[in-house]
């Protein structure tokens, strides 16, 4: 049973799906659900919330070597065996507050975002750039690991040919 659309231009979540009021295209609700989220769950996410805005408003108004520079060290990668327990939690705190926020949240401001999220909480990271050449269209990617973790971005970023590593020093 799913309840009826409203009005409002919020979304309605139904026991199983979440539905668009302007198109009603059907969503599947991203596990774990809110009610088995801790206190810590929400303050994560609420954190990736916050920095989503400053990765999207820094991506909109900053010149890209300008904004490279926050990144790390050009061509640096930061070692595959270093253990970082919180890094699957900041990936699922970006992705789930991506999917909620009202403006753009792609692959590069969710990658700025979980770099600058990573590096406040003190843990190395690299954030990788990657394109595709799709016939005769240009895709590009970007995605970040920590230790041996894609924290975002790592839905298909094997087929992406790397063109910039940039890496915490």
């Amino acid at each position: 049973m799913f309840l009826p659309i409203p009005a409002t231009p919020f979304l309605v979540v139904s026991t199983r799906k979440i539905f668009m009021p302007k198109n009603q295209h059907e969503f599947e609700i991203p596990k774990p659900q809110p009610k088995s989220w801790s206190l810590e769950d929400w303050v994560l996410l609420l954190e990736a919330g916050v920095t989503l805005a400053r990765a999207r408003f820094l991506v909109r108004r900053t010149a890209f070597p300008k904004l490279a520079r926050r990144f790390g060290q050009l061509g640096f990668e930061t070692p595959k065996d270093i253990l970082n327990p919180k890094a699957e939690k900041v990936g699922w705190a970006v992705r789930t507050a991506a999917k909620g926020v009202p403006w753009r949240s792609e692959c590069l401001e969710q990658a700025v975002c979980a770099k600058l999220m990573l590096r406040q909480k003190r843990f190395s990271s690299t954030m990788y750039f990657g394109t595709l050449r799709n016939g005769a269209a240009l895709q590009s990617h970007a995605w970040v690991r920590s230790g041996d973790t894609v924290v975002v971005g790592e839905v298909g970023h094997q087929v992406f040919v790397q063109i910039a590593v940039y890496g915490d020093v």
